[in-house]
């Protein structure tokens, strides 16, 4: 069953892929915040 273009449902899990290709705004994104969400928590543990 396909999610695209209809509500989720109540507790419902989505596993996908997101591939690399050229000008792929998703994949930049979600790269950049794991590499800022990385340096955050290293940089709480240093003002703790």
């Amino acid at each position: 069953e396909q999610i695209i273009g209809r509500k989720a449902k109540s507790r419902e899990h989505v596993h996908f892929t997101i591939t690399k290709c050229k000008n792929n705004f998703v994949y930049d994104a979600i790269k950049a915040f794991a590499s800022a969400s990385k340096q955050h928590n290293e940089d709480m543990k240093k003002n703790a």
